[in-house]
């Protein structure tokens, strides 16, 4: 069977296990629920329950532990829920838009409350506020000047989202963390086009152009300025420490960015299709670029990866066009699959010994497509089936004498590979990873 053929199948077969769950029906409603380890997930419930609701505290023989995602949204002919005790969690979406529910009795076990959990559940509104377990997930209020009620901890993920009508709010002191989102769309909070809360920049809703964050803003949250296609330049004070998720995605016109020291994340997707960025400086206080951070940077030419960040996240610089060449520093420790897969314009990588350090031993399938040559540092033990299939442009590859274990199919379909330098100690499995190139040259080094 064809190689390819048999790995999908492999993969259709896995995920079809995956997608199985188990279902007890209990007081008339059927519980689709999952088991791990020695507990139960809630994951959904038919049909859809209405008035008042009890949540079975076994399933399976297995204590319920967690309500799922969105378990129960949208069920909204749903008055009362009560979750029994030994329910630890409650994950985001869990209970939300259920706007029939008018009480819900939460047992002390419970110690997390996911985002949205309980977004949309206006039945549970008290002076405006839907606030649960002190936490802040929902305002219905008319807007203008609002007072969060003293002892809210948290001001949930899209809490005031869209209200435009929201002139001024006061916080309590008592509030230790805000959602993200929680004031995007606020719009009357704006001052010359930012709306900041708590040194947090939720939205710009300015003309675009060239652009000066305040200074004293710690975060640019998610999606702050997502689709201002008018953005040409920014300036990021050296205030802020964290760029939020999609933070500058699709911001078509940016053209440049300097990210100021003292920034530690880059959020997933921050600046994702930008497809006019040309250069971005990165500096060595950021230690984790998320998943397609820079993912769709088409023009992007020019990135400079600074030694201090230690992961690279899944399809970071994926369609990167014009990436030519890549240093990865040694301080990275993990690069995730299709990092750099479409980067049609890159030629070449070093992938340092870190990559393969400490816990990450393997050079992860699928990172580096399109590139010409490789070179893996010593340190490195061992390499994945199907690291660098497909790379249909790869002409040489250097392996170092600390490899020990190379994937059967490594090369596979690098239609190009003519020169390959390996470790003598490595000879016996030449004719089982390379065997299907004609032409290849092949160099035994010393170990």
């Amino acid at each position: 069977m064809n190689k390819r053929l048999f790995a999908l199948l492999v993969v259709a077969v896995s995920s079809a296990m995956l997608l199985m769950a188990d279902e007890e029906t209990v007081d008339g409603y059927t519980w689709t629920y999952g088991i791990y380890g020695d507990e139960a997930r809630i994951d959904s419930v038919t049909p859809e329950p209405t008035g008042a609701v009890t949540i079975p505290s076994m399933l399976g023989g297995k204590p319920v532990t967690c309500i799922g995602d969105s378990a129960f949204s949208g069920c909204t002919n749903m008055t009362s829920v009560t979750i029994p005790t030994g329910v630890t969690g409650i994950d985001d979406s869990a209970f939300r838009g259920c706007c029939g529910l008018t009480s819900v009795t939460i047992p002390a076990s419970v110690t997390s409350i996911g985002d949205l959990a309980f977004r949309g559940c206006s039945g549970l509104a008290k002076d405006d506020f839907v606030i649960v377990c002190g936490i802040l997930f929902d305002y219905v209020g008319p807007g203008g000047n609002v007072e969060i009620p003293v002892g809210v901890t948290r001001i949930g993920a899209r809490a005031f989202y869209g209200y435009s009508s929201l002139t001024n709010v006061t916080i309590p002191a008592s509030v230790t963390s805000i959602g993200s989102s929680a004031f995007r769309g606020c719009v009357g909070l704006a001052e010359d086009g930012f709306v900041v809360v708590r040194n947090i920049l939720f939205d710009y809703v300015g003309p675009g152009g060239n652009v000066v964050i305040p200074d004293g803003v710690e975060s640019v949250g998610v999606r702050a300025f997502y689709g201002c296609s008018s953005l040409t330049n920014v300036a990021i004070p050296s205030s802020v420490k964290k760029i939020g998720s999609s933070a500058f995605r699709d911001c078509s016109s940016l053209t440049s960015v300097i990210i100021p020291s003292g920034v530690t994340s880059i959020g997933a997707s921050a600046f994702s299709d930008c497809s006019g960025l040309l250069s971005v400086e990165i500096p060595a206080s950021v230690t984790d670029i998320g998943s397609s951070a820079f993912s769709g940077c088409s023009s992007l030419t020019n990135v400079v990866i600074p030694d201090g960040v230690r992961s690279i996240g899944k399809s970071t610089f994926y369609d990167c066009g014009g990436l030519a060449s890549l240093v990865i520093p040694s301080s990275v420790t993990k690069i995730v699959s299709s990092a750099f897969e479409k980067c049609g314009g890159l030629r070449g990588v070093t992938i340092p010994q870190s990559v393969c350090s400490s816990k990450m031993k393997t050079i992860f399938p699928a990172a580096y497509q399109s590139i010409t040559k490789v070179v893996i540092a010593d340190g490195v033990t061992k390499i994945d089936s199907s690291a660098f299939s497909d790379c249909s442009g790869l002409l040489s590859v250097e392996i170092p004498a600390s490899v020990t274990d190379i994937g059967s199919s490594a090369v596979y379909g690098c239609s190009s590979l003519t020169n390959v330098a390996i470790p003598c100690c490595m000879n016996n499995i030449i004719s089982t990873v390379f065997r299907d190139f004609s032409g290849l040259a092949i160099l035994s080094m010393p170990d």
